[in-house]
C-alpha cells in the first residue's frame, strides 16, 4: 500500500511536523522526503527486498519531494489541513502515474564523456580568445 498512496501521507506528515517545530520551508521539504523514503526503505528491508529508492524502479523520492513541497506551500498560505490532503493526492497520483508510465530517473551518467566535452569546449574558447587578442 505504501507505494500506492501512503508515500504522500508520510511526506506530508514529516513536512508538517517540521514546520510545527518552527523550522523553515527547506528543512520541512527535506525532512518530509526523508520521512517518506525512510519508511519505505524500512518496509522493503523487512520484506527482504531491495529498497525502491535505490533505483531500477519508478520515481519514488521525487514523488515524495512533490508531496512535501505541496504541503509546505499550502501551510505557508495558512491551510495546513488542505496541504496534507493535497500532499496525499499529489504523492499518490504521481506515484501511480510514474508506475503506469514507467517514469524513472537515469541510473548514471557518462561523466567521463561529459568532462571530455567540457575540456574540448574550453580549449576552443581559449583558441578563439588567443586569436582575438592577438
Amino acid at each position: 500500500m505504501d507505494r500506492r498512496g501512503l508515500l504522500g501521507a508520510w511526506a506530508g506528515a514529516g513536512a508538517l511536523k517540521t514546520l510545527d517545530t518552527g523550522l523553515g520551508w527547506l528543512p520541512a521539504v527535506l525532512l518530509g522526503v526523508v520521512t517518506a523514503v525512510g519508511g519505505g526503505m524500512v518496509r522493503d528491508i523487512v520484506l527482504r527486498q531491495v529498497p525502491a529508492v535505490l533505483g531500477s524502479s519508478p520515481l519514488y523520492a521525487t514523488c515524495a519531494l512533490a508531496a512535501s513541497s505541496t504541503l509546505v506551500v499550502c501551510a505557508q498560505l495558512g491551510h495546513p489541513t488542505l496541504g496534507l490532503v493535497l500532499a496525499v493526492v499529489v504523492g499518490a497520483g504521481l506515484t501511480l502515474l510514474a508506475r503506469k508510465r514507467r517514469w524513472m530517473l537515469p541510473l548514471s551518467a557518462n561523466w567521463g564523456a561529459l568532462r571530455r566535452e567540457g575540456e574540448r569546449r574550453a580549449r576552443a574558447v581559449r583558441r578563439v580568445r588567443r586569436r582575438r587578442d592577438g
